[in-house]
């Protein structure tokens, strides 16, 4: 793997893991309610994605993850801002525990 996939891969790793610090055990109809927390998972999806835009093909093709997905969830936060869907948003991280499980798995 790339240093450059070592690098944006542990940027994916480190907002997943705040990510999921930040949602705890929270259930959609409180994260509905928390316009704060509603923020938080924004932006940190949108760096995930971000992050996620800059790893190589090959090394998205080592780690099982819907990689497409997690992109254009990002660029409906940084340019259609005005039509986060938030009960969308949330289950969309959902998916985050999995992706740091393949990331692990990578390493192993």
């Amino acid at each position: 793997m790339q240093p450059r996939d070592q690098a944006r891969l542990e940027d994916v790793r480190e907002h997943a893991d705040e990510l999921l610090r930040r949602l705890g055990d929270t259930e959609l109809d409180a994260y509905l309610e928390d316009r704060g927390l509603q923020r938080i998972t924004e932006r940190l999806m949108e760096i995930l994605g971000e992050a996620a835009g800059q790893v190589s093909d090959d090394a998205r093709a080592a780690i099982e993850h819907d990689w497409e997905g997690l992109c254009g969830l990002r660029n409906i936060l940084a340019h259609q801002y005005g039509r986060v869907d938030q009960a969308r948003l949330f289950a969309a991280t959902r998916r985050i525990r999995q992706l740091l499980e393949a990331l692990d798995s990578l390493a192993d």
